[in-house]
């Protein structure tokens, strides 16, 4: 129930300073450069419709989210803090279950079941279509408008389907921690990457493909330590000392530093070769 926290550490995720900075860059991630969204952004007719949507996906996105926390509140009400649910995400499910009438019942179960569909298909073509792109075209050499890519595509988002259903099934059902902060905590161990690749092409006109190619390498490895530092300490105590202060970091960190990884190794990989033509050396 406590509303502000002003605290400056890193192991917690629910701070200010982790939402105003943490969540500023993995908004920009997911809202900047990630296929999911940025595919819905290139479907606007012009920029303005562009910058409308994605500035009233914000406004609803509160809204929705101060919804979600009264429920949270009003459900923590009803049950009380020792009710003993074996964990968070079996909370709503057992207020629906046992209070909700028939009715709306059937419309809840309706509206997951359709929310469920709509993300999935949107990551399942952005999937698609950043495998057909990005690696099926380049390397067949192959133009867009083939109709053998359109049929690649639709293998390409069958692949992804089964991959995404397989990873649900496997996904172990005594979880402790809520799928939401599961599912932020894998997004942001890339985000990372993306969004400093994305700042290396913006912001050093100095660096190459090779250049952003090993930034986000070594970005994403070094987050690999940090995401998981307790299973890699747990598998190897003589690296215990060193990861015991990474496994720490709350996860709405986890952009920010693999942003900045990635950018500082980009720059500094861009200093090995001779600057383009008509870039200023520094």
């Amino acid at each position: 129930m406590k509303f502000i926290d002003f605290y400056t550490g890193f192991d917690r995720p629910h701070t200010v300073f982790a939402g105003l900075i943490g969540g500023a860059f993995l908004s920009m991630a997911s809202h900047g450069a990630d296929q999911l969204i940025v595919q819905r952004l290139l479907s606007s007719r012009t920029l303005k419709d562009a910058q409308t949507a994605i500035v009233g996906s914000g406004v609803v996105v509160t809204l929705q989210f101060t919804l979600f926390l009264m429920i949270g509140v009003g459900l923590w009400a009803l049950y009380g803090p020792n009710h003993g649910f074996a964990k968070a995400d079996d909370v709503f499910p057992t207020f629906i279950l046992q209070y909700m009438p028939h009715g709306l019942l059937g419309l809840v179960l309706a509206a997951i079941l359709a929310a469920t569909m709509s993300t999935h298909s949107g990551a399942i073509n952005s999937l698609a279509a950043a495998a057909t792109h990005d690696i099926y075209l380049p390397l067949t050499g192959r133009r867009a408008d083939d109709p053998r890519t359109l049929r690649v595509a639709k293998i390409f988002a069958l692949l992804w389907g089964v991959v995404l259903t397989g990873g649900a099934l496997l996904f172990p059902q005594n979880q402790q921690t809520p799928v939401v902060v599961i599912a932020l905590s894998i997004a942001s161990f890339t985000y990372g990457g993306l969004l400093g690749g994305f700042f290396l092409g913006i912001l050093w006109r100095r660096a190459r493909q090779s250049d952003a190619i090993i930034g986000m390498s070594v970005g994403i490895l070094a987050m690999a330590f940090i995401v998981f530092a307790k299973q890699i300490a747990a598998a190897v105590p003589a690296l215990r000392d060193v990861l015991q202060p990474l496994g720490t970091i709350a996860w709405p960190w986890y952009v920010l530093i693999g942003t900045t990884i990635t950018l500082v190794t980009g720059i500094l990989a861009s200093l090995t070769h001779p600057a383009p033509l008509g870039v200023r050396t520094i």
